[in-house]
């Protein structure tokens, strides 16, 4: 079966199957031993991939060797030094001067490179800075050199072609792949600081002369600037601005020493990571698997899941979408054992992950010779279609916004807009609801586009159930809302169009947004689903004090209060003590939350909203899991600190049997750990239900 085996025919198979999906993979050759018979005709079937439009990324891994097989040591030393090493300790340090303005330009601030060398250049005992580690000797990392060899003949190929495609490529390393969890710090630390150096090197032999030479294995390759129309200096801020994606959530002992954070798509749930950890980031990524099933693209899981994951990536400004595999032909289930008979085997083959890895089938036992795309395949490419919808109309809003001279961009209906489909990383299953919001996509790009240049500019909502829009349209457009004109002018561009308000208060069963106007004799629409009614429950009546109760061995209490930190306002004060457990391990800090509406009105709920004061005066970072009746394992919502004083915390109801498996209550952990030393206060001011 031509289409089972890893000859180089069906590797070709694979990839041109998933490019027609707009999916790119990361084998090219199925010969990957790095190697010089190898190096040219895999950089040469790479390029062949990057050059289709449909391909955006691929990814290269360099050659695996130690972190000191790279540098050079004198004779006193008694040390072997590989042959493929080129570094001294001394020149390793003079890399990383924050006086070397190649160092400075391969990040966006001189902050930022500042930070970076702080974390591994250091200072002995008489005061010298040293860069070399002898602690990382002997620890996974990889050849420079393998990065010079690979990205000059990348290089050839687009001075060659007159185009630069080095963009479009980027490192991933296996071995620091979600590095805490397999005690990767000291490879990560190895292999950040050996790839930046290497990419400052490669930069500084770029500039050595015109055209310059370097010696890719046995052959001397010349890049032939002067004869290309792709510019060095191009070429020079591609190479220092290289990405290399780690696949991994922000941790702050790696703060520095990673650009390109790509978490799995749960650590995006919370407003306070994408803002504080990822937004800073040039690039965006993220990755769905087993622990992050909103999105997890899994035989049992809807495919709406997987679709909405596009639209989630559009309004997170996310552009780099990664799956750990597309077809892992081994059991997982048996130590990844090689399935040598795939068709009469169990092709499902992992607990609770159906088809997790898996994207692609072989067409053989249909007697085809071709690749057979999933469902879940067709979802992915189907998201990324509409990813790209919302990509156009970003930059029709850019260019109607440099026109008439208002500030605003595309950002808050785009967030508006999926409201009804997801909240945070979690999707609301509800195919109408999709069906709706898709029709208002296509709505929304016409409007843009027509003469009247409708745009909705801004959005709000006040977290108790009262929406605002801000609506523009060009001077002479008469624009209504569910069938009343539009007269409440927020703004007035002279002699250019106006800026119109609409607050809209969820209190039916179904709300809408409903615009309607005519130019060019041709009546335009735009109609968008907001949901269902919202209700809040008032502490003292609907919630009170007994509500809460701690559900770990420290001290707690709930108190009802009418003031909160001496200003006036009823709230349910929470205490919770600091634990007194001896070992470090068993310290946590947890409370419950419960009520008698949990059983009946969350079951049309899409998010809760809790109103509250963190009476700390620090950032409270926090987790909340809920217990379902009938279920013994507690299920995470969501990871996420609070800001000192006034916050809420948003909750997204997970989809559940609510016959059988209502939820009984929340929990809520405020310290693990050393965190859990210390006590904690917090103000719970009322609860917000928004219903689908």
């Amino acid at each position: 079966m031509v289409n089972m085996n890893w000859t180089q025919e069906g590797v070709e198979q694979w990839n041109d199957t998933l490019l027609e999906y707009r999916v790119s993979g990361t084998t090219a050759l199925n010969d990957n031993v790095y190697s010089e018979k190898v190096q040219q005709p895999l950089v040469d079937a790479i390029w062949e991939r990057i050059s289709n439009p449909r391909c955006s990324s691929w990814s290269i891994a360099p050659a695996r060797s130690s972190y000191d097989a790279n540098f050079i040591y004198g004779e006193e030393s008694g040390k072997t030094t590989d042959q493929w090493a080129v570094f001294t300790p001394e020149e390793y340090l003079e890399i990383f001067s924050l006086d070397n303005p190649l160092y400075v330009q391969s990040f966006k601030t001189p902050e930022e490179a500042a930070e970076h060398r702080s974390k591994f250049v250091y200072e002995d005992g008489d005061g010298n800075e040293y860069a070399y580690d002898p602690s990382l000797e002997g620890v996974n990392a990889f050849y420079v050199t393998s990065i010079y060899r690979t990205l000059w003949l990348y290089i050839e190929k687009c001075l060659e072609n007159n185009v630069n495609l080095l963009d479009k490529l980027h490192y991933g390393i296996s071995h620091i792949d979600e590095a805490w969890r397999h005690n990767g710090h000291d490879a990560t630390r190895a292999c950040t600081t050996l790839y930046k150096a290497a990419l400052i090197t490669l930069a500084e032999m770029l500039t050595a002369e015109e055209d310059p030479t370097y010696k890719v294995w046995s052959k001397d390759v010349t890049l032939k600037f002067s004869e290309s129309t792709v510019s060095k200096e191009e070429i020079l801020q591609s190479v220092l601005r290289f990405k290399l994606v780690f696949t991994g959530e922000y941790a702050e002992n790696y703060q520095g020493l990673i650009e390109t954070w790509c978490p799995t798509s749960n650590y995006y749930g919370s407003e306070y990571a994408r803002e504080n950890y990822y937004a800073q980031q040039e690039e965006k990524w993220w990755y769905p698997m087993d622990d992050a099933p909103g999105i997890s693209p899994t035989i049992e899981t809807s495919q709406l899941y997987t679709r909405v994951a596009g639209w989630m990536m559009a309004d997170y400004d996310i552009t780099g979408l990664l799956y750990w595999g597309i077809n892992c032909f081994f059991d997982r289930n048996e130590g990844n054992a090689p399935i040598d008979d795939y068709f009469t085997t169990n092709y499902l083959r992992t607990s609770n992950s159906n088809g997790n890895g898996y994207f692609l089938y072989p067409g053989a036992q249909y007697e085809l010779d071709e690749m057979i795309p999933s469902l879940r395949l067709e979802a992915v490419r189907d998201g990324l279609e509409e990813w790209e919808l919302f990509y156009n109309i970003k930059n029709t809003y850019s260019k109607i916004s440099n026109q008439i001279g208002l500030d605003f961009d595309a950002s808050k209906i785009i967030e508006s807009l999926g409201t009804t489909l997801y909240a945070q990383d979690k999707i609301i299953n509800d195919n109408e609801a999709f069906v709706a919001a898709r029709t208002s996509l296509l709505q929304l790009a016409s409007c843009a586009e027509s003469s009247a240049n409708m745009c909705i500019v801004d959005y709000n909502d006040d977290s108790y159930g009262t929406q605002n829009y801000k609506i523009y349209v060009n001077e002479g457009v008469n624009i209504s809302n569910n069938g009343e004109a539009l007269t409440n002018v927020y703004q007035t561009v002279e002699g250019v169009g106006k800026v119109y308000a609409v607050d809209i208060p969820l209190t039916q069963t179904s709300n809408s947004l409903h615009l309607s106007y005519t130019c060019d004799s041709v009546t335009y629409e735009y109609v968008q689903n907001l949901g269902g009614s919202v209700q809040k429950y008032s502490v003292g009546s609907d919630i009170t004090a007994t509500d809460f109760a701690e559900t770990s061995d420290v001290s707690f209490s709930a108190t009802l209060v009418s003031e909160i930190e001496d200003e006036s306002g009823s709230a349910i004060k929470l205490s919770i003590g600091a634990s007194n457990e001896t070992s470090l391990d068993d310290k946590i800090q947890y409370f419950k939350f419960s009520n008698g509406f949990f059983k009946t009105d969350l079951q049309a709920a899409k998010k809760m909203i809790i109103h509250l004061y963190n009476a700390q005066a620090e950032e409270l970072p926090i987790s909340v899991y809920c217990k379902q009746q009938g279920v013994m394992k507690l299920r995470k919502l969501i990871d996420t600190t609070l800001p000192s004083g006034e916050t809420q915390l948003v909750l997204t109801m997970p989809s559940i049997d609510w016959e059988k498996n209502y939820i009984d209550y929340f929990d809520f952990c405020v310290g693990e750990g050393a965190t859990a030393e210390t006590a904690k206060t917090l103000y719970v001011k009322d609860v917000v239900i928004y219903n689908k």
